[in-house]
């Protein structure tokens, strides 16, 4: 009877054991255009067949390494472990701070100004240089990462520099660019004690106090550059503000405690959006909102496009809407290399381009090769 017992016992563990190395082949995922929930990112393609493949073996195994079965669910087990056991952040996209704060994963800076850089800062001069000659007002926009306000905050042995950002800011200067580097002021107002970066949660981006008042800022930069402007500021009771408890970081169910404020606008607006199915835009960047305020005057010529990433699509758009009657935004990276289809399309009284620190110096976001190529008529 022990031996019976046995070998049921012994049948049972290798059944179990082939599960476990079986369950994630047989759940392979082999979709094409496939997101990550886990780390935000699009998972490898197949790269059979795909042109300029250089590390082909290379690719074979990020391809298996991102489609493997329960992929998500074995990150977050690794992660919880280590953070519980060890107080370390293994996560793909997160990484610990000093005093609990949560960044995102530090990348690599450049020394200086560089090619791709200048390659950029072309492209912006060309846009301003095309909107002037059509009396239509421009404004850059950069945003800082989250490590450059809170740089204290840097873990011990990592090293992150921003001063390229500084050459990037002088370059702009140079060539007469109207532009505003929010850096500085977000670094004032975290040290007036404000908390425009939460500690943990969103822990790339502002939040919507960070995004209140930096979109004043924009629309002063605007007022003061262009006479004929009278952007109305935000106020705090334009809007209803709330603290929402946060438990897990975004796109993650890594678990924290932190709250957020939220501002919810009081003003109403329509959706023009679904009035434009067939607009072209790229595969990877999809993000597009047309959004009219209810009690605009067709008169004021405040009808604005915004090529914008992250900072707001998140948090920024809701201050936008509240201060223009007319918000136009175009998921910008490499849609603002189509910039003169956007232009001609909507007709737009004022552009605005806002990107993110982090974004710069990446042809993920911004193609150098077409931004060298970047010419408008």
């Amino acid at each position: 009877m022990r031996t019976e017992k046995k070998k049921i016992i012994d049948v049972l563990v290798i059944v179990i054991f082939l599960l476990l190395i079986l369950l994630p082949i047989i759940t392979f995922n082999y979709k094409p255009n496939q997101v990550s929930e886990i780390d935000n990112r699009n998972l490898t393609e197949w790269p059979f067949g795909a042109e300029g493949v250089e590390d082909l073996s290379g690719q074979i195994e990020a391809y298996v390494d991102d489609r493997i079965g329960f992929r998500s669910q074995m990150i977050e087990a690794y992660t919880a472990l280590h953070d519980k056991l060890f107080d370390v952040m293994v996560h793909p996209t997160y990484t610990y701070g000093k005093d609990g704060y949560i960044f995102f994963k530090i990348p690599r800076t450049p020394d200086g100004m560089n090619a791709w850089l200048y390659a950029f800062a072309d492209m912006v001069e060309e846009i301003q240089e095309f909107c002037q000659e059509r009396e239509i007002p421009f404004l850059f926009v950069l945003n800082p990462a989250k490590l450059s306000v809170l740089q204290e905050y840097i873990p011990d042995g990592v090293e992150y520099s921003n001063e390229w950002v500084r050459e990037l800011d002088q370059e702009l200067q140079k060539r007469g660019i109207c532009f505003i580097d929010l850096t500085g002021l977000l670094i004032e107002k975290t040290e007036a004690g404000e908390v425009v970066f939460n500690q943990k949660y969103n822990a790339g981006h502002w939040n919507d106090l960070g995004a209140f008042y930096g979109v004043n800022a924009m629309i002063e930069t605007l007022n003061a550059n262009y006479p004929q402007l009278d952007i109305p500021l935000n106020k705090k009771e334009d809007f209803e503000i709330t603290m929402i408890p946060q438990n897990s970081l975004q796109v993650s169910r890594f678990a924290i405690e932190d709250e957020e404020p939220i501002f919810s606008l009081k003003r109403e607006f329509e959706e023009k959006t679904e009035e434009y199915p067939d607009l072209e835009l790229h595969e990877q960047f999809r993000g597009f909102n047309y959004r009219v305020a209810k009690d605009r005057k067709l008169e004021d010529g405040n009808r604005l496009l915004c090529f914008q990433g992250s900072y707001m699509n998140g948090m920024g758009y809701k201050f936008l809407i509240n201060s223009f009657d007319e918000y136009i935004a175009i998921h910008d990276y490499q849609n603002i290399l189509n910039f003169e289809y956007y232009f001609d399309l909507f007709d737009p009284d004022i552009v605005i381009f806002e990107a993110a620190e982090y974004t710069l110096n990446s042809d993920a976001y911004f193609d150098s090769a077409g931004m060298e190529q970047f010419h408008l008529e």
